[in-house]
């Protein structure tokens, strides 16, 4: 795996080379599982050494980590599917420190990329705070992020989104959703 103290230029260059490793290895054992009859997601050669020895849960979880530390933001956004994978394993499964870094890791990379202006992250965050299963569930944080998203992209899936996640809030739950909606993207507008 890639050194830990690196000049900012080539930390960021080896988190991008971190994430793509990951992504190719997961792209590979997908096409190894599927068998014939598959639409390849990564070519033969790419796949060829990783098929001799594919990245272990543990190096999946370190590199996945690594990347999103050092600013990759394709980690950050994806890092809480490919750093689960480390819970497959039933060494890890039921870690409670291990847990409790992913789920803090998730919440902090995820606030990383939506500070530096990714409105994926938004959606990514309210979901998170919606369900309950990374953070707690707070329906007033779930709303703000998704209101964080309708102010920053222009589609129509972000105001019908909006109106999913606002179903069901009362007045205080809604205002408080709106004051945190202005700090998060008072947050990003100070970070760029």
């Amino acid at each position: 795996l890639p050194q830990k103290h690196l000049a900012p230029a080539a930390a960021q260059a080896d988190a991008e080379s971190a994430y793509e490793l990951v992504a190719i290895n997961m792209r590979c054992q997908i096409d190894r599982e599927a068998g014939s009859g598959h639409i390849p997601l990564a070519s033969e050669g790419l796949c060829k050494d990783l098929a001799l020895k594919p990245l272990s849960r543990e190096e999946i979880f370190k590199a996945i980590t690594y990347a999103a530390e050092n600013g990759s933001v394709k980690a950050q956004l994806d890092y809480s599917v490919y750093a689960a994978r480390i819970f497959e394993d039933e060494k890890y499964a039921f870690d409670t420190d291990l847990i409790r870094e992913y789920k803090e890791n998730t919440v902090r990379f995820l606030e990383a990329a939506a500070s530096s202006g990714h409105t994926e992250a938004y959606v990514q965050l309210s979901d998170v705070y919606k369900y309950g299963s990374i953070a707690p569930k707070d329906p007033a944080m779930s709303y703000a992020y998704a209101e964080a998203y309708v102010r920053t992209n222009s589609s129509p899936r972000a105001a019908s989104y909006l109106r999913a996640v606002s179903s069901g809030l009362d007045g205080a739950q809604l205002r408080r959703g709106k004051e945190i909606t202005n700090q998060i993207l008072n947050k990003r507008s100070s970070s760029r």
